[in-house]
């Protein structure tokens, strides 16, 4: 298999993880501590960088510190019917599985056919359950930024790829990088965003100064992998690891709105010739169907839309309400119980969703019935 990452050569695997696989990834303490690999993460609430009233306050008012355990591989005996008859679909129902049920369904993706890509990179089962599990330990217990909602980008891209025709384009290595991003790309996500992590001066906004939330996250995935009995088979697998690793860092960081702009221009095609011949550009494709995929709600089925806006509502209101109680700036500027989330979908809609459903609509012509279900 060639280079998939636009490399000039190869990187010895031998050493990769033993060194920084990013300028980012050089914090030697990490901040928070998964269930299955307790060295990758500790505790945030241990960092000491926030007074005793902030982490008094945080865990009396909501359980977003709380961590889901992780669980034995699940039998897909205890749910019927299986495997789902519409797991490629733009409205499959992620709340009509519990967390053991996603577990199922992510395997689905990742092995079943048409992408079969455990197959295609000599993968065995049991390494990449054990690692699905863990990613899921990774995550907490958050209204809104937790393991569903990880699944659901997971699954929304899988749609993307299916629906739009556009797997064959890529290699397996670059939709398993892909996938794997769109995974992780929250993992331990604490459930404040990046303008209360840097008012607040916490652990993360100190370690990473540019996008906290989506540096770590990027930290937390690609060293959970290293760390993983997964990252073996990857190495013998994947000629550039280092490379796999560094693209799926920056599909994370990308996923910072602070970029939003920057990315839909990236998403203008100037060369000549069509752009799914230019490998470079295929990669910034799959980078956007990962964006598209993570503010995906507004453009699901109206069940599932109306299940995940009260989430959203639930966890701003959980930093609204610290925010207040620390007398810092507030993100949003109305209680909980004032929130319209109409109004606010109207303008996420508006500023965020259509500027980039638009762009990649102009690439990829099929993408327009998305943009007609943001009408």
């Amino acid at each position: 298999m060639g280079c998939a990452w636009g490399c000039e050569k190869h990187e010895s695997n031998s050493d990769v993880a033993e060194l920084p696989l990013n300028t980012l990834h050089n914090v030697t303490t990490p901040l928070s501590q998964a269930v299955a690999t307790p060295d990758a993460l500790s505790s945030t609430r241990s960092c000491g960088s926030l007074s005793s009233q902030f982490v008094q306050f945080a865990d009396h008012k909501h359980a977003q510190g709380q961590r889901s355990p992780v669980y034995s591989w699940p039998c897909t005996t205890a749910y019927t019917p299986w495997p789902p008859a519409n797991l490629d679909s733009i409205d499959f129902n992620p709340f009509d599985y519990d967390e053991d049920g996603l577990l199922l369904c992510l395997e689905l993706i990742f092995t079943a056919p048409p992408l079969s890509l455990l197959q295609a990179l000599s993968i065995p089962p049991e390494p990449f359950q054990e690692f699905l599990a863990t990613v899921r330990g990774a995550y907490r217990a958050n209204p809104y930024h937790n393991f569903r909602h990880a699944f659901q980008v997971v699954q929304t891209t899988y749609h993307f790829l299916l629906k739009l025709d556009l797997a064959r384009l890529y290699q397996p290595d670059q939709l398993m990088c892909v996938l794997l991003a769109c995974l992780c790309h929250d993992a331990d996500h604490p459930g404040y965003t990046n303008a209360f992590q840097l008012n607040s001066h916490s652990p993360l906004a100190l370690r990473y100064q540019t996008s906290p939330l989506e540096e770590y996250h990027a930290y937390i995935g690609t060293s959970l992998i290293q760390k993983s009995s997964l990252f073996p088979l990857l190495r013998n697998s994947i000629p550039n690891i280092k490379g796999f690793l560094s693209q799926m860092t920056r599909w994370i960081l990308a996923t910072d709105l602070k970029f939003h702009s920057e990315n839909i221009s990236a998403l203008t095609w100037t060369g000549i010739g069509p752009w799914t011949e230019d490998p470079a550009f295929r990669l910034v494709v799959l980078g956007g169907l990962l964006q598209a995929a993570d503010i995906s709600n507004e453009v699901r089925a109206d069940a599932v839309r109306a299940l995940w806006a009260p989430c959203v509502a639930d966890e701003f209101g959980h930093q609204h309400d610290l925010e207040a109680h620390l007398q810092l700036a507030l993100t949003f500027k109305v209680p909980r119980a004032e929130m319209v989330i109409a109004r606010d979908q109207t303008g996420f809609i508006q500023f965020i969703c259509y500027p980039l459903y638009n762009a990649l609509a102009r690439l990829l012509p099929d993408f327009a019935v998305y943009v007609q279900r943001l009408d």
